[in-house]
């Protein structure tokens, strides 16, 4: 079934793909690089992936999938690996909205004042939503004159630890409060250090981060507060 399935798509996307000449852009992640963070370094995509995480792999096997089955002339793929972004309406399970939501909760008196987290040590970029969508913007105004089987970071270069986060936001707090690490939020496998080098993407597009990081910490907070005041009936 799995083989007649791959046959399927492949046909498919030989003649709608390829054949009209359009570009299959797949948005991947930066996890897929995984132990090449360890170097301590910017990686550019020369990096050799070594995913940790069941999603890196799946990004890094999708990637290899779509090569085999557009590359050599049937397509047009083009991979884009975003690194670590953020903005108002993120999940609560990454770890800026968890701060901003904790801290909503707490100033509501919908929770307790102790912040939950988990290895403060690690450094993360942090990109704004806003300017990874105008990264994909740009790359689909930009798809004519980029070669099949391009590979574009999505990054700022610009590393933060997560305690500097931490008080980004115990600033912006209304309220004090004690913070407490869950072990719970450790991860086995932290990566120390993840950062991303995106000259290319910039040089073939123009793209540079554009968004305040003061300005995505304040619609974080702001989006937060928003919603647990609804709830609280504030």
């Amino acid at each position: 079934m799995a083989g007649q399935c791959r046959r399927s798509f492949e046909s498919r996307s030989s003649c709608d793909v390829g054949g009209a000449g359009a570009a299959f852009i797949f948005v991947s992640s930066s996890e897929i690089y995984g132990r090449a963070f360890l170097s301590g370094q910017p990686l550019d995509e020369t990096a050799s992936p070594d995913p940790v995480s069941p999603y890196g792999r799946s990004k890094w096997i999708g990637e290899q999938i779509l090569q085999d089955i557009l590359g050599s002339g049937r397509g047009h793929l083009i991979v884009l690996r975003p690194f670590n972004h953020t903005g108002p309406g993120q999940d609560e399970r990454f770890v800026a909205p968890s701060f901003a939501c904790q801290i909503a909760r707490i100033e509501c008196g919908l929770a307790p004042p102790c912040l939950k987290v988990g290895d403060l040590t690690a450094k993360r970029e942090f990109l704004d939503v806003r300017d990874v969508v105008r990264a994909y913007v740009g790359v689909i105004e930009a798809s004519d004159r980029i070669a099949g089987g391009a590979i574009f970071n999505i990054a700022c270069g610009k590393m933060r630890a997560i305690e500097d986060l931490l008080t980004s936001f115990r600033q912006r707090s209304q309220v004090s409060f004690e913070v407490e690490v869950d072990s719970s939020r450790l991860r086995p496998s932290e990566i120390p250090v993840a950062a991303g080098s995106s000259g290319l993407l910039q040089g073939v597009t123009g793209w540079v981060p554009e968004v305040a990081w003061s300005k995505t910490l304040d619609d974080l907070m702001g989006y937060a507060r928003g919603r647990f005041q609804a709830i609280n009936g504030k």
